[in-house]
C-alpha cells in the first residue's frame, strides 16, 4: 500500500522534528567547543535581608572516584576516574565574598562562579567518569556550609574522547544538576540578634529636644560591616522617613545623635560580636545617667557586651532641679511658728505690764 504524498511529508516532518528535539536535549549534556571544555560552578548564600555578606572565600575540590566507587564502562568494569581530566580554569578554586550596599535587601546573592575545565582526548576508555566536587567547610562565624559533594560525570565515546558532561543529580545520575552550591548565613543554628538602643530624657529640667551625642562600635570580624538606623520612631515602633542608615565597618567607631524617644538599631551580630556603646557625659550640665530597665546609675555612660538573643540598652538622662520656691516652702513652716511664738510674747509681756 503507497503512501500518498500528503501522509509523506506528514512522516518526514514528524522525523525531522523528532531529530531537532533529541539533539536540543543532547545539548545540555554535550559542548562542541574546543579543548578544554569549561563548566561553571555558582556559590549562592542565603542571608537576612538587613544583613550584609561577610568578607570570606568558599573554597572547593574535585576528588576523582575509585573502581570500588566509579561508574562502569561499556565492558561492566568499574571505572576509575582518572585525575587531571577535569580540572579547574587557571586553577582557580575559591570565590571570595564581600560586603556590598548593592545586595542590602537582597536574601540571596550571588557570590560569584568558577570554571571547571574538562580534556577532550586521551580517556582510558569508553564509558562514564565521574567526580566529586566539594565545598570545604569552613569556619566563619554564622556561614552555614554545604558539606555534601555533588557529582560531575564525564561521558567518554569509543575513541577515548569525552562527548559530553554534566553535574548530574546525586540521587539520580539521569537528572542534570545546576552546579550552584547554596550556603546559609546568619540563619538557623547561626541565626543573628538585633541590638537596640534607646533614649530618654525626665526632669523637670532635662531637654527632650536636644540631640545627645553617642559612639558605637562593634568588635567582630575583620572586615565586616552592620547594617546601623538611628533616629526617630513611629507610634508602632517603626523607624520613620528622615532617619538615618549608614554602614557601621568592624573594630571602628560611628558617632551619632539620639534625643528623647529616639532609637538606634545595629542588625547582625553573632554570638562573638562585641558592642560597645559611650554616651557623652553631661554631669557638669546637672544630668545623671541611667542604663538598663534596673535603672543602673552610671559615672562612666558605657554599656558593652555580647548578645544571645535581641536585646535592648536603655539610656535616661535625668535633670531636676530645685526651685528658691521650694527651699522657702520646706523652711516656712518653722519661720511660722518663731512668728506666732513672738506674737504670743508680744501680748503676754503687755497683760503682765497692765496688771501692775
Amino acid at each position: 500500500m503507497k503512501m500518498s504524498k500528503k501522509i509523506r511529508t506528514l512522516v518526514s516532518t514528524a522525523l525531522i522534528s523528532a531529530m531537532v528535539l533529541t539533539m536540543g536535549g543532547m545539548s545540555a549534556f554535550a559542548d562542541t567547543a574546543a579543548d578544554p571544555k569549561n563548566v561553571t560552578i555558582t556559590k549562592d548564600v542565603t542571608k537576612p535581608a538587613d544583613i550584609y555578606l561577610p568578607k570570606t572565600d568558599f573554597e572547593f575540590s574535585i576528588s576523582s572516584l575509585t573502581e570500588q566507587t566509579g561508574l562502569k564502562g561499556e565492558d561492566g568494569k568499574a571505572l576509575a576516574s582518572p585525575a587531571g581530566k577535569v580540572t579547574f580554569v587557571d586553577n582557580k578554586n575559591t570565590v571570595l565574598a564581600s560586603p556590598s550596599e548593592a545586595d542590602m535587601g537582597e536574601m540571596t546573592v550571588e557570590v560569584g562562579t568558577i570554571q571547571l575545565a574538562v580534556t577532550e582526548d586521551g580517556w582510558p576508555a569508553p564509558g562514564v567518569y565521574r567526580y566529586e566536587v566539594t565545598e570545604t567547610k569552613g569556619s566563619y562565624p554564622g556561614m552555614n556550609y554545604v558539606t555534601t559533594p555533588k557529582y560531575f560525570d564525564v561521558y567518554v565515546d569509543n575513541t577515548n574522547t569525552a562527548y559530553a558532561y554534566t553535574f548530574v543529580n546525586a540521587s539520580n545520575s539521569k537528572a542534570k544538576d545546576e552546579g550552584h552550591f547554596v550556603n546559609s548565613y546568619g540563619e538557623g543554628e547561626n541565626a543573628f540578634h538585633n541590638l537596640t538602643v534607646t533614649k530618654t530624657v525626665t526632669g523637670n529640667q532635662g531637654d527632650t529636644t536636644r540631640e545627645f551625642k553617642f559612639t558605637v562600635k562593634v568588635d567582630g570580624e575583620t572586615g565586616e560591616n552592620y547594617k546601623l538606623v538611628y533616629g526617630k520612631v513611629s507610634d508602632d515602633g517603626e523607624f520613620t522617613t528622615d532617619s538615618n542608615t549608614v554602614v557601621l565597618v568592624s573594630n571602628e567607631a560611628k558617632d551619632i545623635t539620639l534625643a528623647n524617644g529616639e532609637q538606634a538599631i545595629i542588625y547582625g551580630l553573632d554570638n562573638n560580636d562585641e558592642y560597645t556603646v559611650t554616651e557623652e557625659i553631661l554631669t557638669s550640665e546637672g544630668y545623671t545617667t541611667y542604663i538598663n530597665i534596673n535603672e543602673v546609675k552610671s559615672t562612666t555612660n558605657v554599656a558593652t557586651g555580647t548578645i544571645t538573643e535581641n536585646t535592648t540598652v536603655a539610656y535616661r538622662n535625668d535633670k531636676v532641679v530645685t526651685t528658691p520656691t521650694g527651699i522657702v516652702m520646706t523652711f516656712g513652716p518653722y519661720v511660722l511658728l518663731i512668728a506666732l511664738a513672738g506674737v504670743f510674747a508680744t501680748l503676754f509681756f503687755r497683760r503682765k505690764r497692765e496688771e501692775f
